[in-house]
């Protein structure tokens, strides 16, 4: 019998720490091809770190991060190549909220691939012209339907660190909740928001609810 085949982006045993903060605790995730997955949780829970740990930002301390079969903390990954595999969508609507959606498109192509300004707007127009958004190019708020469309219609593998809770209920496969660097409760997201089962998820809920975001 063969062994059952690795996660696209499998963690194992994550812990990342900023002095004496521990940041995340042994952290296991296993995110399947063509998966979208939701990070939710309090700010300091640990989310951001998660995603730039993947993307090689940060270094962990201890345990491993498998990407499509490629183990990235072995030291000897080429950063730049898996940067241009791995595109990773933080906290907000968008990665840089003072640019335009033409202007966060161009900007990985222009400074991890070398592209020219011209270049990289050229490929960025005819790729949102593709998923129907090339007259939003030079608007500001429209890239959470772009990362809809992008798990609508190519079927990417996704985590997304949110804290728009209609947002992850209407895109993710999953929903994994983090509170104080540890993943607490992962789920349908269904279940994550109208059935948690977890007491610190359903207080985070709570508290998204008063204040008006789901």
């Amino acid at each position: 019998m063969s062994a059952t085949a690795p996660s696209f982006v499998q963690l194992e045993g994550v812990t990342k720490r900023f002095g004496d903060n521990v940041v995340l605790k042994s952290v296991d995730l296993a995110v399947e091809e063509h998966e979208v997955v939701c990070l939710i949780g309090a700010s300091g829970s640990g989310k951001s770190t998660l995603l730039r740990c993947v993307n090689l930002l940060e270094r962990v301390d201890e345990g491993r991060i498998v990407f499509d079969g490629l183990d990235l903390t072995n030291g000897k990954v080429d950063v730049n190549a898996l940067r241009r595999k791995i595109g990773i969508v933080f906290q907000a609507y968008n990665l840089f909220p003072h640019m335009t959606v033409l202007q966060n498109v161009t900007l990985a192509p222009r400074k991890v691939l070398g592209h020219s300004r011209t270049q990289a707007r050229g490929r960025a127009r005819e790729l949102l012209r593709r998923i129907g958004l090339e007259e939003k190019a030079e608007e500001f708020s429209e890239v959470l339907n772009l990362v809809r469309s992008l798990t609508e219609e190519f079927g990417m593998t996704m985590i997304i660190a949110t804290h728009e809770m209609s947002f992850a209920r209407e895109v993710a496969d999953r929903v994994c909740f983090l509170d104080a660097g540890v993943i607490l409760e992962e789920g349908p997201p269904d279940q994550i928001f109208a059935a948690p089962k977890q007491e610190r998820t359903q207080e985070f809920l709570s508290r998204v609810i008063a204040a008006g975001r789901m």
